[in-house]
């Protein structure tokens, strides 16, 4: 269980360099005093939603209980993501990660979730009270509302190795929580 901790971490630092290199990094102009932005500022390859748009910066910084995040934008086809993480993510671990694509139907959606369950060789869960659909691993909670599916990974504090169960029921409700306020952004 240790190697799909790493593993995730290795991923996501990935993601945060590449896109930081594809994107510029933190290029938030759409943004007023708020935090808040345009939700459907850039087209792309999950239509015209902005992962950033849908959990903000101020978002990120109530649920990671962090002042200074970095943000990264970047495209990992078909999603578009935002990612705000502490300075030292090898040191701290907090990461909040929220990824967008469009065009999911719930055959699709279906199929997501089985190659989630072969490719980390998990239990993957359903899970109730968000979306029309969702489910998760022990990282991740992936949510479909009507055509679009969200995927929202929210590293709060480092996890123990193994997970142990409360710590993965606790994870889940952060992520359930960014989830809903994303939802709630694209009405």
């Amino acid at each position: 269980m240790q190697w799909r901790w790493l593993a995730l971490l290795l991923v996501v630092t990935a993601g945060l360099v590449l896109g930081a290199a594809a994107c510029g990094g933190d290029d938030r102009d759409d943004a007023d005093d708020s935090g808040e932005a345009d939700v459907t500022r850039e087209a792309g390859v999950s239509g015209d939603i902005d992962p950033c748009a849908l959990i903000t910066l101020d978002d990120a910084k109530e649920v990671l209980g962090e002042s200074e995040l970095g943000v990264r934008t970047g495209l990992d086809p078909p999603w578009k993501e935002c990612n705000y993480a502490t300075p030292f993510l090898a040191e701290r671990g907090k990461l909040l990660s929220v990824s967008v694509r469009g065009n999911v139907d719930g055959e699709e959606f279906a199929r997501e979730k089985e190659e989630v369950a072969r490719q980390q060789d998990a239990d993957v869960r359903d899970v109730r009270g968000v979306g029309d659909e969702a489910f998760s691993d022990a990282d991740a909670l992936w949510v479909r509302q009507g055509e679009v599916e969200l995927r929202v990974i929210a590293m709060v504090r480092p996890l123990t190795l193994p997970h142990v169960e409360e710590e993965l029921q606790q994870a889940l409700e952060v992520n359930k929580e960014i989830a809903r306020r994303a939802l709630e952004r694209l009405e």
